[in-house]
């Protein structure tokens, strides 16, 4: 893993032994004294005693220096020839503890002062071996000390342990340098000079084998490795370690220049440097690397200031002896100090990027600069100085950031606030930058894949500030290339080609490309590119990728609307002549400017042939744009692409007059082709290509002759293209092809102001409305019908004139004056409508069947009756002029001929108008307002179109002579005798029409008047009759047009009720109904088939409820399909699907609402009929009483209640389907992105309007019909919704909130009489009652009442408040029935609150206090009526509680966060709390099967209660009880962590003796009382496992609380674990409770800061040691540890060196290798730590057999950070079989394996700089926790 510089590594393993005998001394020193003689022992009698003074219960400061005094005289005199001190270990662990910070510096002087007399009669030699004893105890002391301890520790270390050997020093090596580091941190302190003295004794005697006596240079190596290390692995000491590193470190820069090319690249170095990187130079990289990620920006100066003088960029370490790895990661250090934003910083770190002025300034071949070169040569040379050494690596560097994959926004906006900080060095950025831009682009666009919008947000924020520093030209020469890959990649890529393009519209989308030069050169030149290689593309003849096509065109649509004109705009300076243009070739400009844009150094466009200015560039990218939109045109494929190209077009003819390029192009033809093509007006799949083609040649035209554009298009060319395109704009007007209809109207209108002047719209229209026979007749007619009612709806009437209507309708579509001039859409369309107008006629053809049909129920109609009145009135008045000349002349005559004509033909369309008029044309004529001139011509009367058209009547008729032909007379008297018939008689009675009618017979039967006088008669008597007639109208209020023909759902009941009369009517007759209203031949006439339904409706009287489904299942069955269409052609999709015109669905939606209405009229009039039982109070019903009700004699008998029931269930379920294709109806077209087709949008949008009030008026029809079952449907809808209408069911409470007949005052009642009807249906009336046809639970109804209450505003909540009180009071007088849905009560009770609270109506302090008190009565019912005491005792099936819990619980978990909003007071939160607390965890806690029957639901709950009542007493039982039970540590970790913590820490801070009194369970081991025999054995393991239980619930509360929470108890529980420690097997408790003393230190690390610890190392440290010892061989007390005790001890180590805190580091030496000797261990060094002690001791030989995988760290590789995880992860085997294992095989095949690789796993995880993974740690400790088989 680890490659040094040098390349060489010890080929020494670890078993082969040594060359010289082990010298360290015996870890059991005990065994050594014991050998001496009598003194000796009496010498160790004596410090044993004094010794166990320290053992008394001494609180005071002054006792510990009275024992330290004691044990002092104790150690004097010392016996003669003593080796070892008796007692070592006690008495260092005593030692140490007085050492502790927490003591006053007078207790430290004294422990000082034992130290050093125990030093001065140790032998050198003994000392050394030893010094694994004392050492620990005394290297923490600096970091605290007193300036009066501090001298005598210096002495101590000065005089003693540093004149050791060095063979006994070096395993200590990096444990001394961090305990001395911190004397020299203040340079300024009087003992820096000794501290750093000291230090550098240390460098000078850590060298082994000097050979040249004190000579030492270049043979400290090894301290400088351990010094790199102490500067990796401590960030505390760092300002101590960079003080001793700017006076020591050696100069990496070369000593000289080699003249022999040949000579080593060693000898470029100072002997010093090389001693120092050797072995591992990757140590130096990362002690930088280290010191400039600190946290101080002090150190990051000083370690910066290190890099410029002992380590430059030039220097031979980074060129020769570290890996490329090493240089990225000391380059990522350095350049991530920019994100200081701190100047001191920045000019050192660009001092090392740049190098000194003195050495930037020297070429290769070292010539220095001339003291006359400029400051802009230096620069340059500081430029290449950081190309040759710095450049790759920060390339590298940001390339690594940018490869991260982190979600973490900070992170991922860190590379580009590096590559901002960068730029500010153009040496250093106009390097780097080039290379970095576009994948850290790409970064971004990735990373808006997986980030939320505010991520997004702030990445991008540093990403535009980066992207706005970097030169335009650099930014596009990046995107180019992307395009140009995308292009390539087209075929061979298909999704790398996508992404390309799809990051090229992320760019433009995020990024401000809006720079002048970007706008005037760089987007331009883009754009020729794109369009150039686009055109080369598509020529190639080959299928395209839609999905491409559209990427390409869109980005080329948005590059152009960014350019302004002057963009594309005549340059001042230079002319360019229409010759020279056109001697350039297009593709070799391309060519020049793609090479200029893909080359590697680009900077600047320069094209070197010739001069590329904005209006060449303009005219090259239209010929490259007319090029593309003509191969588009040409080809079969492409045509979906035309709206894109063409708006590029567009887009760029507008801003470039008069071009040359489109003048020479001579497009007309292309275009003349394209609309000559047959499958242009086909009946196929190309409905959407052919109109594409049609659109977008027209907005060519329009564009190219608009906005003082040249004329591209002769006048005759235009005529010629219009005939084509109106022929195909007329095809998709068709109602069989629905999809343009808006859109196609919008091009008639822009083709007419093209060429208004010629009327040659108006005239092809004309003849395409007149040329039309029998066959293509209704679908000519159908045309027009379309062309006029979007017409009508777009056009905004004017304001002045006569007769114009009143009201204004709402545009859908743009207007005539968005359409570029003044277009009269009346004008144009009156001499078409008049042709239309005259296939009336004719009876009984389909043309005029489809027009009556059409004017019945015409919105526009007043426009028709409009056009016909003027030219009526016109007519006349021509006729009276021409009558009036006294002169008469033959043109006269035939002038006053053509105008009688005229009003003849005025007269026959008004006649067959008004044929069968309706009550929609009789308002329409009284509402249509005219002018009509009295005698006086200045006098100007306004009266409704009938008073006009009676007045024009008699007019006509008082003309009298030859010249007026009786056909006209006729007609005039049959429009007349219409007009009478008119239901405002008032308006005719006023005018005497009798008393001129027979004032003008009079006069005609003075001449031959003929046959017409029977007509005149029967209009007279009509009159008279209309005299005799009472006065009144009977007009209602002006509506909506289709008023009249909506059918109503109510009936009126006569007084008088005609006798039942009984029809059968033909058995086909259903059946021919069914056949033609789904047979597509009478798609046109279905307004037919509907009005011939309603009429046979009626015949069918009882017998249609047997009839009803049938019927109502074909209805809708053509009306999803029709529906199923209109989706389809809002989505641009290829699926085939059969046309149906738009009319069509409204016809069927009509045709259902007729038979709905006229059954629910049927089943009313059953109920009238049949008898009404007697009852003191009359039934109220949904829809209001019925009276007036009289029984008729002689009636047939009413029908049976079986039947009545039976023609009810039929009417609902025909309901239920009505409601549920209308609800479909109504969400898709209230959702505006179910419709992704963008060129058919004003269609689609306005269908989707339609069909929205459409259906929402059958709804509301239906719900005021049948309220509650509609209600119920919409309830299923909403509760099990199909995955595909997700969508709608989120629409249900927008439908009910909108509709007119819903609100909540209704809505509310009717929701709760379903809830009634499916708990207690006898309460309910007969009319309030539910059906339950719907397939609804009484769960679901409920979960919909809360839906709906929460979708209702806040102030709709006082129309709702009396209803639901009464029904919740209701509820609580008999709950048993409503058990199921009291949960959901609860919640609604709660959101009641809420909204009330939101509120401001009634008396709110009542009405708080009234629901709070329903709250508290309905809680207590729910746990009565669903008590779950024996629910509780089943295991819950995974995570999830058994049913009768689960919605339960939910529901308090809704409940409980909001209590004091319902209840307002503490008292009753307490007592809402106590409740609960009493019914859920009560019972929960003391159930069997706990924990089994608790999941992360409940525990949520309970942290609920925790929080809402932090003083009550009854959950802290509950909890205490759950806690003590031995049984709560079967749980699973995951529900451990994620549902236990939280409680148990709400727990123990509730109380702070939590854990006090838990320890308080714990007794000190005794051998006092013990028993012999079987019963001995069984007390001990009872108290083993108490003491275990406690210990581990003990780490639970460490655990689940927050670090340091329980820092006041620390001692408390040292003490606990030090009288643990005494335990021994024979004990009680015995010593199998050690492993839990060892998982307890590790919840100790893990649950307090460093800082706190002070206190626990020496016990750790003793224990720890104790334990590993006893793996040795021989080694003493081995029954004491177990194997789960001894597993434990090497999880703790294991969870240390992961952790490594920094007093750790100083005591690691002793249990691992934590040098460079963990890699490169000399051939003779003896191992000194223990684990390495110990895997020799067990030997290799069975490594084989290792029961694990040392687990890796993530990303660990040399100088890249990763999670440190520990060694000992889950990969150890179960603890059942660890404890069935004998000892010498766990210790073989376990341990061994660890304590041989840990010293080199923890030296890796050093080296690669990684982050202790806490999380994983913690979890480890838990999983150990729970892990019962672990327990005695």
């Amino acid at each position: 893993m680890f490659e040094p510089g040098d390349g060489r590594r010890s080929v020494s393993p670890l078993s082969t032994g040594r060359s010289s005998p082990a010298l360290r001394a015996p870890r059991r020193l005990e065994d050594a004294v014991a050998q001496k003689d009598k003194t000796t022992r009496r010498y160790a009698t004596a410090i044993e005693r004094a010794l166990s003074s320290f053992d008394s219960t001494q609180q005071e400061w002054a006792d510990y220096i009275a024992f330290l005094a004691r044990l002092q005289k104790a150690l004097h005199p010392p016996p003669p020839n003593l080796e070892y001190l008796p007692h070592a270990h006690n008495v260092a662990l005593r030692l140490a503890q007085c050492l502790n910070p927490a003591l006053p510096s007078g207790v430290h002087q004294k422990a000082l002062d034992v130290y050093a007399t125990i030093f001065s009669f140790l032998p050198p030699p003994s000392l050394g071996q030893t010094l694994h004893v004392y050492l620990p105890g005394l290297v923490p002391v600096l970091s605290f000390a007193s300036l009066s301890v501090r001298p005598i520790f210096y002495s101590v270390i000065e005089d003693h342990i540093l004149k050791l050997d060095s063979e006994h020093i070096r395993p200590a090596t990096k444990s001394l340098i961090l305990s001395l580091l911190p004397g020299i941190e203040d340079e300024t302190s009087e003992d820096f000079d000794r501290a750093f003295h000291m230090l550098d004794i240390l460098r000078k005697s850590s060298s082994r084998d000097i050979e040249d006596g004190s000579d030492t240079e270049g043979k400290d190596g090894y301290f400088w490795q351990c010094f790199f290390l102490a500067v990796i692995t401590n960030p505390s000491r760092r300002q101590g370690a960079l003080a001793f590193l700017t006076r020591k470190l050696p100069n990496f820069t070369p000593s000289e220049k080699p003249s022999d090319p040949s000579q080593t690249e060693q000898s470029a170095l100072p002997l010093a440097a090389q001693a120092a990187i050797n072995p591992e130079p990757g140590l130096l990289v990362r002690c930088f690397a280290a010191g400039l990620q600190d946290s101080q920006i002090l150190v990051q100066r000083g370690f910066l200031d290190l890099l410029v003088t002992h380590l430059p960029l030039s220097s031979p370490v980074f060129r020769n002896h570290v890996r490329s790895k090493d240089m990225v990661l000391i380059t990522t250090a350095a350049a991530n100090c920019v994100l200081r934003r701190d100047m001191s910083l920045n000019r050192r770190l660009w001092s090392w990027f740049l190098g000194p002025d003195s050495t930037a300034s020297e070429l290769e071949d070292g010539a220095p600069l001339s003291p006359t070169d400029s400051r802009g040569n230096v620069s340059q040379k500081q430029a290449l100085y950081f190309q040759k050494h710095g450049a790759a690596s920060l390339e590298k560097s940001i390339m690594n950031m940018l490869a991260q994959q982190s979600h973490n926004p900070t992170t991922r906006a860190k590379p580009f606030r590096v590559c901002l900080s960068l730029m500010d060095r153009w040496e250093v950025g106009g390097l780097i930058v080039p290379k970095v831009l576009l994948p850290a682009l790409r970064n971004a666009f990735e990373y808006s894949h997986t980030s939320s919008p505010a991520q997004l947000e702030e990445v991008v924020r540093s990403a535009s500030l980066f992207f706005d520093g970097v030169e335009s030209s650099l930014i596009w020469s990046r995107l180019v290339s992307v395009l140009l890959s995308s292009f390539d990649l087209r075929r061979s890529a298909e999704r790398e080609s996508s992404h390309g393009l799809e990051f090229l519209h992320f760019v433009m989308d995020r990024f401000d490309v809006r720079d002048e030069e970007m706008l005037l050169k760089h987007i331009p030149n883009t754009v020729l590119i794109l369009f150039a290689r686009l055109a080369i593309v598509l020529s190639e003849k080959q299928n395209e990728s839609e999905r491409f096509m559209a990427l390409v065109l869109s980005f080329a649509q948005r590059l152009l609307r960014l350019l302004p004109p002057r963009a594309f705009g005549q340059e001042r300076n230079d002319g360019l002549s229409q010759s020279s243009w056109q001697s350039k070739s297009c593709s070799s400009v391309v060519k020049s400017l793609t090479q200029q844009y893909t080359r590697d150094d680009f900077e600047d466009i320069t094209i070197d042939t010739e001069k590329l200015d904005r209006r060449c560039t303009a005219e090259y990218i239209l010929q490259s744009v007319i090029k593309v939109l003509r191969l588009i045109l040409t080809s079969n494929t492409l045509m979906n692409q035309l709206g894109l190209i063409t708006d590029c077009f567009v887009s760029i003819i507008t801003k470039t007059p008069n071009s040359q390029a489109f003048r020479d192009a001579d497009i007309h033809d292309t275009f003349k082709h394209a609309l000559d093509k047959d499958s242009l007006l086909q009946d196929s799949a190309t409905e959407q290509s052919s109109f594409l083609v049609i659109s977008s040649i027209m907005s060519v035209i329009v564009a190219s002759v608009s906005g003082g554009q040249s004329q591209y298009f002769s006048h005759g060319q235009i005529m010629e293209l219009q005939t084509n395109v109106l022929n195909g704009i007329w095809h998709h007007l068709s109602p069989f092809r629905p999809k343009y209809h808006v859109e196609a109207v919008r091009l008639i209108w822009q083709l007419e102001n093209l060429t208004k002047a010629e009327h040659q719209v108006e005239a092809r229209l004309a003849l395409l409305v007149g040329d039309q026979s029998e066959i293509d007749g209704p679908e000519i007619a159908s045309r027009f019908t379309v062309l006029w009612e979007h017409t009508m709806q777009s056009f905004n009437p004017r304001s002045e004139g006569p007769g114009r209507p009143l009201s204004r309708r709402p545009s859908v579509m743009p207007t005539s004056g968005e359409l570029g001039g003044e277009v009269d859409p009346e004008r144009v369309l009156t001499r078409p409508l008049l042709l239309l107008l005259d296939s009336l006629n004719v009876e009984g053809t389909g043309a005029a069947d489809v027009v009556r049909s059409w004017l019945q129920s015409l919105s526009s109609l007043d426009r028709v009756f409009y056009i016909i009145c003027s030219k009526l009135q016109n007519d006349m008045n021509n006729f009276a002029y021409e009558a009036g000349k006294k002169e008469a002349r033959h043109r006269t005559r035939r002038n006053a001929e053509q105008s009688l004509n005229g009003v003849y033909f005025c007269f026959q369309h008004l006649r067959n108008l008004l044929r069968n008029p309706n009550e929609h044309m009789w308002l329409t004529l009284s509402n249509l307002q005219f002018g009509f001139s009295s005698n006086s011509k200045s006098d100007i009367t306004k009266t409704d179109a009938i008073e006009f058209l009676s007045r024009m009547c008699l007019k006509t008729l008082a003309l009298q002579g030859c010249t007026v032909p009786p056909s006209l007379q006729h007609a005039s008297l049959t429009v007349l005798q219409t007009l009478l018939t008119c239901p405002d008689a008032s308006l005719m009675k006023q005018m005497e029409v009798d008393d001129a009618l027979i004032a003008t017979l009079s006069k005609a039967l003075k001449g031959p008047i003929g046959a017409l006088q029977t007509v005149y008669l029967e209009t007279i008597s009509k009159a008279l009759k209309l005299r005799a007639a009472p006065m009144q109208s009977t007009f209602a209020p002006p509506r909506s047009p289709l008023a009249s023909h909506r059918p109503s759902l109510t009936v009126e009941v006569p007084e008088n009720l005609p006798q039942r009369v009984v029809s059968t009517p033909p058995p086909e007759l259903l059946s021919c109904l069914r056949t033609g209203l789904s047979s597509p031949s009478s798609r046109l006439f279905l307004e037919h088939w509907v009005e011939f339904l309603d009429q046979v409706l009626p015949l069918y009287a009882d017998a249609v409820f047997a009839n009803l489904l049938p019927l109502v299942e074909c209805i809708c069955k053509q009306v999803s399909g029709a529906f199923r269409y209109v989706k389809h052609i809002s989505h641009s999709t290829q699926e085939r699907i059969e046309s149906v015109p738009i009319s069509t669905l409204s016809s069927l939606l009509h045709g259902l609402e007729l038979v709905l209405a006229h059954v629910h009229r049927q089943f009313q009039s059953e109920e009238i009929v049949s008898p009404i039982p007697k009852s003191p109070e009359p039934s109220q019903g949904f829809f209001g009483n019925i009276s007036g009700v009289f029984a008729q004699d002689g009636q047939h008998a009413p029908p049976s209640k079986t039947s009545r029931i039976n023609s009810r269930l039929t009417m609902i379920l025909s309901f239920q389907d009505a409601i549920r294709i209308c609800f479909s109806i109504w969400s898709w077209a209230s959702n505006e992105s179910g419709r992704s087709d963008a060129t058919c949008a004003a269609t689609i949008s306005l269908n989707a309007l339609k069909l929205r009030n459409r259906t929402r008026k059958i709804l509301e029809n239906l719900f005021a019909a049948e309220e509650l079952e509609c209600l119920e449907t919409l309830a299923l809808i909403w509760s099990r919704p199909k995955p595909s209408q997700e969508a709608d069911s989120a629409a249900v409470f927008s439908l009910l909130l909108v509709l007119d007949g819903s609100r909540p005052k209704n809505t509310v009642p009717v929701i709760i009489n379903a809830l009634y009807s499916r708990t207690n249906i006898d309460v309910l009336d007969t009319g309030r009652r539910s059906s339950l046809t719907s397939d609804l639970s009484t769960t679901e109804v409920a979960a919909f009442l809360l839906g709906y209450a929460r979708a209702i505003e806040d102030d709709a909540t006082d129309e709702i408040w009396s209803e639901c009180t009464i029904f919740l009071r209701d509820v609580l007088s008999n709950p048993l029935p409503h058990r199921q849905i009291l949960p959901s009560l609860l919640e609604f009770t709660v959101l009641l609150a809420e909204k009330i609270d939101n509120t401001n109506f009634g008396e709110l302090r009542k009405m708080r206090r009234e629901l709070g008190d329903i709250f508290l009565r309905l809680l207590t019912a729910t746990f009565t009526a669903r008590p779950l005491g024996t629910i509780l005792e089943t295991p819950a099936s995974g995570s999830q509680l058994s049913s009768g819990v689960s919605d339960l619980v939910q529901s308090l978990l809704y409940v409980m966060p909001k209590l004091s909003v319902v209840l307002q007071s503490n008292d009753r939160v307490s007592t809402a709390v106590n409740t609960i607390s009493g019914n859920v965890m009560t019972p929960a806690s003391h159930a069997k099967a706990f924990p089994e029957n608790i999941n992360k639901d409940l525990l949520r709950l309970f942290e609920h209660i925790a929080q809402q009542g932090p003083n009550s007493k009854h959950w802290k039982k509950d909890i205490a009880d759950a806690f003590n039970n031995s049984r709560l540590l079967m749980c699973s970790a995951d529900l451990m962590h994620d549902g236990w913590y939280p409680v148990l820490r709400k727990w123990a801070l509730s109380d702070k003796d939590r854990l006090p009194e838990l320890l308080s369970k714990i007794t000190a081991p005794s051998t006092a009382g013990i028993m012999f025999g079987v019963g001995a054995n069984a007390a001990r393991l009872e108290a083993d496992r108490r003491t275990q239980l406690t210990l581990r619930k003990t780490m639970l509360l460490m655990l689940a609380c927050e670090q340091d929470t329980f820092v006041g108890n620390l001692t408390q529980i040292l003490d606990k674990l030090v009288d643990l420690c005494t335990a021994d097997s024979s004990s009680s408790p015995s010593s199998t409770t050690r492993a839990e003393v060892f998982m307890v230190f590790r919840a100790m690390v893990l649950s307090f800061s460093p800082i706190h610890l002070s206190a626990v190392w020496p016990v750790l440290n003793s224990n720890l040691q104790k334990a590993i010892t006893t793996c040795l061989p021989g080694g003493h007390d081995q029954e004491i540890y177990s194997n789960l005790s001894l597993l434990q001890a090497c999880k703790l180590l294991d969870l240390l060196t992961t952790l490594s805190p920094d007093e750790f580091q100083l005591h690691e030496w002793l249990y691992i290798t934590d040098t460079i000797d963990a890699v490169y261990r000399p051939v003779d060094l003896n191992p000194v730590a223990l684990t390495d002690e110990a895997a020799e001791a067990l030997g290799m030989e069975n490594s084989e057999h290792s029961a694990f995988t040392p687990p890796t760290i993530s990303n660990n590789t040399p100088g890249e950070a990763g999670a440190r995880k520990p060694f000992l992860g889950n990969s150890v085997m179960d603890g059942a079989d660890t404890k069935a294992m004998a000892k010498d095989d766990f210790l073989r095949s376990v341990l061994q394996p660890f304590f041989s690789q840990l010293s080199m796993f923890s030296y890796e995880a050093t080296y690669s700089m990684g982050v202790p993974d806490t999380e994983v740690c913690r979890r480890g400790l838990l999983e150990d926790v729970l892990d019962e088989s672990t327990m005695a």
